[in-house]
């Protein structure tokens, strides 16, 4: 019983990685199964050839140390203590990845936005 013991402690210290390139990979995969064919399509004109949701799955964390301008928009920090988000609290900048999915979601909906908004990615 102890050695389970120890054992767990020893694995509950090691590194964890919460996605990673698989997992990522695996919800482009559902997400482009989900869409519809109009926009799917959508989806493909504004990749280009050759390029799919899974292909880029991971771009934002290959390119976050690069472009540390950009590292808050792959995520969010609720502090443990708290119960519930607060953008106030937790995204007060407005950049953080909930913002920047609407950030985006209205550069995708607005053509002339949508220039200014690919310029600074």
């Amino acid at each position: 019983m102890r050695k389970l013991v120890v054992i767990a402690v020893i694995a509950g210290c090691l590194p964890t990685f919460a996605w990673g390139p698989e997992g990522h990979s695996l919800v482009a995969r559902i997400a482009h199964a989900q869409l519809t064919p109009a926009a799917r399509a959508r989806v493909d004109e504004i990749l280009g050839p050759g390029t799919t949701m899974v292909s880029i799955a991971s771009w934002a964390d290959e390119v976050r140390r690069s472009r540390a301008d950009t590292a808050p928009w792959h995520y969010i920090d609720i502090p443990i203590d708290q119960p519930h988000l607060d953008m106030a609290r937790d995204c007060p900048k407005g950049d953080c990845v909930l913002a920047k999915i609407e950030d985006f979601r209205k550069a995708l909906n607005d053509p002339p936005s949508r220039r200014t908004s690919a310029a600074r990615i």
